[in-house]
């Protein structure tokens, strides 16, 4: 369920996020980590449920059954119709979503603090009780199958898809979340049931909550009786994946997808990053990884689109992100341009990515990133939504939340040398993954760069 009904969130103050003490309480309720911050100013409410496992919970065979178990929840109960569920969330104008990553698994809901014993309850009463209808897995299943048939017309779409998959093969997490062709129509009925039975009986569970604090009174046992939660020490956590059989590469990789009616190249270039690569010094302070990603290519002044758009004018749009989750990382560039430079605009990733690894850009460049960033901090997480998932995250790969406040110290140290440094490790040129999605016609050019492997999109979707 992504974005149904009316979205209700309430803005945490800046004087509150500024503060050097976090505005959070933790206890326990029945083994289950809550942490809750107080919020008077309006009456709403916030609540997101955090479950220790994701989409590596489902096997080879059936990938994407988590996702579809969450998003099918709402689709029917053993007292309750889709209709009935649907004008019951309606009438309390309840947001409700979910969000599955390989790792874990999120589902929060939000409304007015009043009628938060009723939610609760049915919320309860949907993870208990929830039948997945076959016609509605039929249903799903034919949406998201036409979906990914689609996928052809959206280039861009088409390449992130591909590329995960080719850039994080032999890794676990490589498989979509989503599912694909092959594995959707063998998700059934019975299977959901027992996803769904796994989650809300077996699987590790913490809790977020904003709010009044009359919002808290009657909700433990809500959540104790009618959703039947607890944490033991036998509840399931996922544990870092078995990533052995991913060899790092010894030289860069050239792949393209070719699709009909191209008239852009879409590229991405990338890699993985392993369980042991991401506990390296480089990669687990998540401030300087988000630094370094904002100076590649995280705007309009940011390296890559320099080079690219602003002295080139080979591109509209560039991109670069170094992302890690818990167990794993990936980094990847993206941009598109026309068929005829698409050689150029490759070789000038490969040269920005060389030169920042040498360490050829200004100070001044560093220190315009960081002033920019140190005075965005506070507003990305102006909405209650946005950060209490910032400290769902934090939780889960386990970082204290003090870091989200000492942000702004943190990365006024970075350094030029360690920018370098970074780039260099994660962007080795003989380490990337360079693929892209457009005219067969390429393939001539682009073997100009190397040997390229031609594959068919039919195969990633």
């Amino acid at each position: 369920m992504k974005k149904i009904f009316l979205a209700l969130s309430c803005v945490i103050s800046f004087s509150s996020f500024a503060s050097s003490n976090i505005q959070t309480e933790r206890f326990s309720w029945d083994g289950m980590d809550v942490v809750y911050l107080a919020d008077e100013r309006l009456p709403t409410y916030m609540v997101q449920f955090y479950f220790a496992d994701g989409a590596l919970a489902d096997s080879k065979e059936r990938a994407g059954e988590t996702e579809m178990m969450f998003e099918l929840l709402s689709r029917g109960t053993s007292q309750y119709d889709q209709k009935k569920l649907a004008d019951f969330f309606e009438f309390y104008g309840v947001d409700i979503a979910s969000q599955v990553v390989h790792e874990y698994a999120t589902f929060g809901y939000s409304g007015l603090v009043k009628d938060i014993q009723e939610t609760s309850k049915m919320v309860c009463h949907m993870f208990t009780s929830a039948t997945f209808p076959k016609e509605e897995v039929k249903k799903y299943e034919v949406l998201m199958t036409n979906q990914l048939k689609n996928t052809v017309i959206n280039h861009a779409h088409l390449a992130e898809r591909v590329f995960r998959q080719v850039s994080l093969g032999g890794s676990p997490y490589a498989v979509p979340t989503d599912g694909t062709l092959k594995t959707l129509p063998k998700i059934k009925q019975a299977h959901l049931k027992e996803k769904n039975r796994y989650f809300n009986q077996q699987v590790k569970k913490r809790i977020y909550l904003t709010g009044p604090r009359k919002m808290l009174n009657g909700l433990k046992e809500i959540i104790a009786t009618d959703c039947g939660w607890k944490n033991t020490p036998d509840s399931v956590s996922r544990a870092a994946q078995n990533d052995t059989n991913y060899v790092q590469r010894k030289a860069p990789e050239f792949y393209l997808v070719p699709v009909p009616k191209a008239n852009q190249a879409q590229i991405r270039v990338g890699r993985y990053i392993s369980s042991l690569e991401a506990a390296d010094k480089n990669f687990n302070k998540l401030e300087y990884l988000n630094l370094v990603s904002e100076f590649l290519g995280g705007g309009f002044t940011s390296k890559l689109m320099q080079e690219l758009r602003v002295k080139r004018g080979l591109t509209y749009s560039a991109g670069g992100v170094i992302s890690l989750q818990k167990y794993y990382g990936r980094t990847v560039v993206t941009t598109f341009t026309k068929n005829e430079t698409l050689n150029e605009t490759i070789k000038v990733i490969q040269q920005s990515l060389a030169d920042i690894a040498n360490g050829k850009f200004e100070e001044k460049d560093v220190e315009t990133i960081i002033q920019n960033m140190s005075g965005a901090h506070s507003f990305k997480f102006e909405a209650n939504k946005s950060f209490m998932q910032n400290l769902a995250f934090f939780d889960h790969i386990e970082k204290p939340y003090n870091d989200l406040y000492n942000f702004n110290a943190t990365i006024a140290g970075i350094k030029k040398k360690e920018i370098a440094s970074i780039i260099g490790q994660a962007f080795d040129w003989n380490s990337q993954v360079v693929l892209v999605v457009g005219d067969p016609s390429l393939e001539k050019e682009l073997s100009k760069l190397g040997t390229v492997t031609v594959l068919n999109y039919k195969d990633y979707l």
